[in-house]
């Protein structure tokens, strides 16, 4: 796998709710990416995957590559930005037919 660009932020899935969550050192698993904390250390951001992954709490928890655009905190990746809208727990595409 490759690693991404820092500065990164730790994401996952909310296991009960599908949601996305964002780790914070002082808050735990939040669900707004305001609240992430900006890891600038790749091997400090691995450590942190690994000491987080709550399997009753979360699910898929990886680094993601972000951005930092007049103090906030921008996903470096259209699939980040894609995820921030929440689950796709809806029918669409395909799906819509059956």
């Amino acid at each position: 796998m490759t690693l991404p660009k820092t500065p990164v932020i730790l994401t996952a899935n909310d296991l009960r709710s599908g949601e996305v969550v964002y780790w914070s050192a002082q808050l735990g698993w939040q669900a707004t990416i305001d609240l992430a904390e900006i890891f600038r250390d790749i091997s400090v951001a691995q450590a942190q995957v690994s000491e987080n992954d709550d399997p009753l709490r979360i699910v898929g928890p990886y680094l993601a590559s972000v951005r930092i655009d007049n103090g906030r905190i921008v996903p470096g990746h259209y699939r980040e930005e894609f995820r921030m809208s929440g689950p796709t727990n809806y029918f669409h595409g395909k799906q819509e037919s059956c």
